[in-house]
């Protein structure tokens, strides 16, 4: 099990490996840096065509979650102990049907605004449509609306459906972290 077995790590900071079960460990990277440098590249290139490429770092920082556990050295010459190298057989990554998934999730999620998390965070926590509604201030008609366009947006036929699809991936504590940082985006 993670992280007792097997220590995870990501790379890039994604919003669903931080809302994940088990958050994960991330390499997060600055991308309005990477932006601005990419931008200067494309500029100096422009500037300079006798150059064909041009090489720019950027640096990232290391998000240590649950997904990695307490990441001390475990034996007294620095090291984590005893590890193993498996051997798998060459995959596309991306054809894969559970990287396929996760990134339909992360897609997702980031399509849904604060209140469409919202509705998912009361759905997950089994409140009626009358009393979800009731709670966000919501016609019942504009829950019932914007819960079929997620059921479309993940193709999926009904509400038990998306629970299912969710709670695989989310709780309905890390939708109210969701929640907190799209209105932290907004600031």
């Amino acid at each position: 099990s993670v992280p007792r077995d097997l220590l995870l790590a990501s790379f890039g900071g994604t919003l669903l490996g931080r809302l994940n079960r088990i958050p994960l460990t991330t390499a997060s990277l600055d991308h309005n840096e990477l932006g601005r440098q990419a931008f200067a590249a494309c500029q100096y290139l422009e500037d300079n065509p006798s150059v064909l490429s041009v090489s720019v770092k950027v640096g990232c920082q290391l998000v240590i979650r649950a997904s990695t556990g307490d990441l001390t050295p475990q034996t007294g010459d620095g090291s984590f102990g005893q590890s193993e190298t498996l051997t798998v057989a060459p995959i596309d990554f991306y054809d894969d049907p559970d990287v396929q998934d996760i990134l339909a999730m992360e897609s997702f999620i980031g399509r849904c605004d604060e209140l469409d998390l919202q509705i998912l965070e009361g759905l997950l926590r089994h409140q009626t449509y009358a009393a979800l509604a009731e709670h966000l201030f919501l016609a019942e008609n504009a829950l019932k609306y914007r819960l079929r366009r997620m059921l479309d947006w993940l193709g999926l036929a009904n509400r038990q459906m998306l629970l299912e699809h969710l709670s695989a991936y989310l709780s309905a504590a890390s939708l109210q972290e969701a929640v907190r940082i799209k209105l932290g985006e907004r600031s």
